[in-house]
């Protein structure tokens, strides 16, 4: 019988250190975020293919990507439009997943047929840490068996995923029990493909007469 993962405390400087141990090892990790618990993976192929078996998630659904920081961007992403600068201005670190051309690799490590990336910097001490640990990037998805409600809590991913994960790190319960907002900035306006927490005020700024409508650059800064 296999056993279930531990469940540590995500204050605890010890636990993040296993816990990024364990993720650049190829074992696969939970954690609070500050939207619904997720379950994380370095972005690396092999790491990538056991996050999408313990979750049950169809193949054709791409994994987006955790940062530490949105001066990684372009590590990632390429033909950064410019209105991504304004986005992330205002809604990074914070529940804002941007869909933007990946770089070709990570696309494909990702699941991305299209190219595609989505991308988040979390508004998370305690995350935002742990991505620091593991280099600044975390392959993601919610944790939870594919087609099952999210998770809100430490011991509801315990619950669901718990036999497929090195360790859990409890923040305590979900302080925002909704999924990200999800905005494609590829099309020109950009579409929000999720609601999420914070749709209204996306909404808003998109509508703005400063966003940049048609501009797209190849940048090296972050945005």
């Amino acid at each position: 019988m296999a056993l279930l993962a531990p469940i540590l405390s995500m204050s605890d400087n010890e636990a993040l250190e296993r816990a990024a141990q364990e993720l650049r090892g190829g074992s696969l990790v939970a954690f609070a975020t500050d939207t619904v618990y997720g379950v994380g993976a370095l972005p690396m192929p092999e790491a990538a293919r056991a996050l999408y078996e313990a979750k049950g998630r169809p193949q054709d659904k791409p994994l987006p990507l955790l940062l530490a920081s949105a001066d990684l961007l372009p590590e990632y992403a390429e033909n950064v439009p410019a209105v991504v600068r304004q986005l992330t201005s205002v809604y990074w670190p914070g529940p804002l997943t941007i869909v933007i051309p990946g770089k070709p690799e990570i696309a494909r490590t990702l699941g991305a047929r299209d190219g595609s990336v989505g991308i988040r910097v979390p508004e998370h001490p305690g995350l935002l840490r742990l991505l620091d640990l593991c280099g600044g990037a975390l392959a993601v998805s919610s944790a939870n068996r594919s087609g099952q409600d999210e998770v809100l809590s430490a011991w509801e991913a315990q619950e669901q995923l718990g036999t497929h994960l090195a360790l859990i790190l409890d923040g305590g319960p979900s302080r925002n029990p909704f999924p990200s907002t999800v905005v494609d900035v590829r099309p020109s306006p950009p579409v929000i493909l999720r609601a999420g927490p914070i749709a209204a005020g996306v909404k808003t700024l998109l509508q703005s007469p400063l966003t940049p409508k048609q501009t797209s650059t190849q940048e090296g800064s972050s945005a």
